[in-house]
């Protein structure tokens, strides 16, 4: 048991690089949310989930630990390639959003973390349909998203669209049968302390 705690202190010595403050409570952040996400969806060996948007992929392979198939989703082509360099296994599969739009597979869930507020408002109604096509009639989706007054963000330029709780609702209610709001209070990696809206959707009324 001693080894195996030295062995293991000194393998996680070697991967961690400096600076560690503000990359640890990033990645906390976001591997914090995909657990929530399994919890709150009951993601089991049964589901096929989409991960959308999956950025490099580490979400989708905490994902694909629980889950029959995840699909992990993207607009940007280097980072498609370096989620399937790194983290494709039997049970993922990375796709650009305009390749997937091909598919037949419907997902039983969807998890949408930190993507609804790099959408613009003015797209935002259109990404949401395209993600919801992908999801099976009576199929669930996890979301997140920070909270705002249905603006960019004051301080983060890639923030394009910080929703109210109202707005939230208002986009997913004629959507799904049961909305579920949890509202997380944290500190960010910017170092603000911030809300943040887990909205988990129950029931997807295929339109």
């Amino acid at each position: 048991m001693i080894n195996t705690f030295k062995n293991e202190t000194l393998l996680i010595d070697k991967i961690i690089k400096n600076p560690l403050d503000s990359h640890l409570i990033l990645l906390n952040n976001h591997l914090s949310r995909y657990d929530k996400a399994i919890e709150s969806l009951e993601i089991t060996s049964k589901d096929i989930v989409i991960d959308a948007s999956c950025g490099l992929g580490y979400g989708s392979y905490v994902l694909a630990q629980k889950a029959k198939l995840v699909i992990g989703l993207d607009t940007n082509p280097r980072y498609i390639k370096f989620a399937k360099e790194k983290f494709k296994t039997q049970n993922i599969q990375f796709f650009l959003y305009d390749d997937f739009k091909k598919s037949p597979i419907k997902a039983d869930k969807i998890v949408c973390i930190e993507t609804y507020e790099h959408v613009d408002k003015e797209n935002i109604g259109i990404f949401l349909k395209m993600i919801l096509g992908f999801l099976k009639n009576r199929g669930d989706m996890f979301l997140t998203a920070p909270l705002g007054k249905n603006k960019p963000s004051s301080y983060n330029k890639y923030h394009l669209n910080e929703p109210s709780i109202d707005l939230l609702y208002n986009n997913f209610t004629r959507y799904f049968r049961r909305l579920i709001f949890e509202i997380d209070y944290f500190k960010n990696s910017f170092g603000y302390y911030t809300r943040s809206c887990y909205l988990i959707l129950k029931g997807y009324k295929a339109i």
